[in-house]
């Protein structure tokens, strides 16, 4: 099923899986999108002159440039190298095979691009502050990370205040299941956690010392 894991599974951590296997199906080049890590944040495939497939379905390259990424044209032997050399998981091109013709037949339908639907939570926090929560981008998803912002402030910074770990289990793995009913346990026991500790909150979000900002913005 193209649901919210398999979103999350071949937009985030397998994202060169799907993209070999995409290039397998329609002949298109692998591109690689660099926007805040290196070498790349994203692998996709062209198609035509300037659109996009990922997991998701097709986007036009203009919007992935929009806000500064950068689009490099790259080769099999580069998805490799991304396990070899910078720790990516190996990819696994015929496992994501299982889904590319759900990918494809909404390509061919024109569907709108999809983005998973469980990746965020939103919750205002004794009325200091606007929170907005996702999986953490610079922790490869092993943790929930809240951004905070001041209530209607639409143009301010958000800004990191606060995070939750995903616990490992008894074998050691963090066991990540990102099923929109899990997303929403893991996140209302960190909004427990963050009203429980707001003075906390408010002085990290005043100190403003990490300015990332979130991966998708409400």
């Amino acid at each position: 099923m193209l649901d919210d894991r398999a979103l999350l599974a071949f937009g985030m951590g397998q994202c060169h899986s799907m993209a070999l296997a995409l290039q397998r199906a329609t002949g298109g080049a692998l591109v690689g999108l660099t926007e805040q890590q290196t070498p790349f944040d994203h692998v996709l495939v062209r198609i035509g002159e300037a659109r996009l497939i990922d997991v998701g379905g097709a986007r036009p390259a203009a919007e992935l440039t929009a806000s500064g990424g950068r689009l490099t044209d790259i080769d099999a032997d580069t998805v490799v190298a991304l396990s070899t050399d910078h720790g990516w998981e190996p990819p696994q091109p015929d496992l994501a095979a299982l889904w590319t013709d759900a990918v494809l037949g909404a390509v061919e339908r024109g569907d709108p691009h999809r983005e998973p639907t469980c990746f965020t939570y939103d919750f205002a926090l004794d009325g200091i502050l606007d929170i907005h929560v996702e999986w953490s981008y610079v922790d490869t998803g092993e943790r929930l990370t809240a951004f905070g912002r001041r209530p209607g402030d639409a143009t301010g910074r958000w800004v990191r205040c606060g995070v939750h770990s995903i616990k490992p289990d008894a074998s050691g793995l963090r066991i990540i299941d990102f099923a929109p009913g899990a997303f929403r346990r893991h996140s209302r026991r960190m909004e427990e956690l963050l009203r429980a500790s707001s003075d906390a909150v408010m002085a990290r979000f005043l100190e403003a010392a990490d300015q990332q900002q979130p991966l998708r913005v409400p």
